[in-house]
């Protein structure tokens, strides 16, 4: 049953002409920092087991979140996809596209306050094969980074998308260098005595984003454009049962304004090659990511996912995708182990949702999930454009 399940959605793809609407799949996986000692070791069973749940769900477009870059003969991504989805005959080829990262990116400040700037870090380890040579000297690294990052790209994205779909390259946004201070009615920081955390001189400098916030637009071939608008959101960590300072809260609500902004077009708004403005007006888009925030959950600083997007009128928020494989107690509509809703396929109003879903399903090979993160899809139709008639 799966099987056919795969061929029909793969070949819809295949069979749309420029009169129909295209019917894909779209879905966000984080990879919990699948690391270079992982997809170079063919005896490691995570990358396995992380593309036989991707076979699984076998999507059309899949952002991966929280993939380590920095391998010598290409990012970690583009290895992953090599060694191991492309034998995978559920799957389509996919050409791979990494995104800019801010998390371990040195500022050249003290950001952290700690009375120095900290340039360098010890030798990474990987998540599932060696400690940090020297965890607090890395958190020093990663306190004066422009993103956490305990070295440099600990936590990155890459677009993967179905090689019979056409990346308009000359359209890619990116908005990992956007300046905080530039966001208009931003939360800036503040000390334990209301007063400014940063200097003047660094408020030029300061990105908003810890990772990046990027807008990829992806040709259909109907003639229609969808904007897969892709962000993750890394907090430093804390100790257990400890929240995240309210700095790091009021840096995440930015954040996620900045995707609302985006979209509502709204001013002050300017990508790394210093274009200015949002999303075109009528354009169908798909907000695509881990945002580390449960609009019910209560934990985030004024609740950012309900406020600057699921109320948004050009997002279609009548739905939230959930899982059919229960867990105790896990809500259906929970993406991670920390029992919270924090990774989102946001469809524009103008799309037409077919179905949706969590996926918690283990592999054959496993009995327990390969990452503390379920991939959560979405099965759209896009229409073809209108036609507007300027003569008349």
């Amino acid at each position: 049953m799966r099987i056919a399940t795969i061929a029909s959605t793969l070949m819809l793809l295949a069979a749309s002409t420029a009169a129909q609407p295209v019917k894909i799949r779209v879905a966000t996986f984080d990879l919990d920092t699948l690391c270079s000692e992982e997809v170079s070791d063919d005896t490691h069973p995570r990358p396995r087991e992380l593309a036989e749940i991707i076979a699984g769900i076998h999507p059309n477009i899949i952002l991966l979140t929280s993939v380590a870059s920095g391998l010598p003969e290409g990012s970690v991504a583009q290895q992953f996809a090599e060694r191991y989805l492309k034998s995978r005959p559920e799957l389509p080829r996919y050409r791979v596209l990494p995104l800019p990262t801010n998390s371990g990116s040195p500022s050249g400040f003290d950001l952290n306050h700690d009375g120095k700037v900290t340039l360098e870090y010890p030798v990474p380890g990987c998540r599932n094969s060696h400690a940090i040579t020297d965890e607090a000297a890395a958190r020093d690294f990663a306190g004066d980074c422009y993103g956490y990052g305990l070295y440099p790209g600990q936590f990155s994205m890459a677009l993967l998308v179905d090689d019979r779909l056409t990346i308009d390259d000359s359209g890619v946004r990116t908005f990992s260098r956007f300046p905080w201070s530039y966001q208009q009615g931003a939360f800036m920081p503040t000390d334990a005595d209301g007063k400014g955390w940063h200097t003047q001189e660094q408020l030029q400098y300061v990105r908003l984003c810890s990772t990046s916030f990027c807008d990829i637009p992806i040709k259909l071939p109907n003639r229609s454009t969808l904007h897969l608008l892709c962000d993750q959101i890394v907090l430093p960590p804390t100790a257990p049962g400890v929240a995240p300072d309210e700095n790091s809260l009021k840096r995440q609500h930015d954040e996620i304004k900045l995707i609302g902004d985006y979209i509502d077009d709204a001013a002050a708004i300017v990508d790394d090659n210093d274009r200015e403005g949002g999303l075109e007006r009528f354009a169908s888009f798909m907000v695509a990511g881990n945002l580390a925030a449960d609009p019910q959950s209560g934990s985030s600083f004024k609740d950012p996912v309900r406020r600057h997007l699921l109320s948004n009128r050009k997002i279609n928020a009548s739905f939230t995708p959930v899982s059919t494989a229960p867990l105790p107690g896990f809500e259906p509509h929970h993406t991670c182990v920390s029992k919270r809703r924090y990774d989102y396929v946001l469809p524009s109003a103008d799309l037409t949702v077919n179905a949706s879903g969590v996926w918690r399903h283990a592999t054959d090979s496993s009995k327990a999930f390969p990452g503390s993160h379920f991939p959560v899809y979405i099965d759209i139709e896009v229409r073809e454009p209108l036609t507007i008639d300027t003569t008349k």
